[in-house]
């Protein structure tokens, strides 16, 4: 599955690398308040695809952070659940304890 990925990865920049490569034509930019004249395409291009990069990663960054809080409350809960298991364990073998030695052992019927 790896090696699939690499090969779309591999395919898609390269893809962008030819498309940036083809055009150089100069294009004026306005961004917010500000404005660049005749700024190469590849230019522009680049420099979206680097925030688009760069975008993804901080996503990717956050989801990893909500995943590790996440595991690290449910591996707290699962502890607290053990302890409590182990508790009731012991509870539930001293009351079977406590009955197993009020029971008389069964009679055997096959001697009379």
């Amino acid at each position: 599955m790896s090696l699939l990925i690499l090969m779309l990865c591999l395919i898609f920049f390269g893809g962008l690398l030819f498309l940036v490569t083809q055009n150089g034509s100069p294009v004026d930019v306005v961004v917010l308040f500000a404005s660049y004249r005749q700024v190469p395409l590849s230019v522009v291009m680049t420099l979206s695809l680097l925030a688009g990069i760069g975008f993804t990663a901080l996503i990717s960054f956050l989801d990893g952070a909500r995943l590790r809080l996440q595991n690290r409350r449910l591996r707290r809960q699962v502890g607290r659940l053990e302890v409590e298991i182990q508790q009731l364990n012991r509870a539930g073998t001293k009351t079977e304890a406590a009955k197993v030695s009020t029971v008389s052992p069964p009679r055997d019927y096959s001697s009379t």
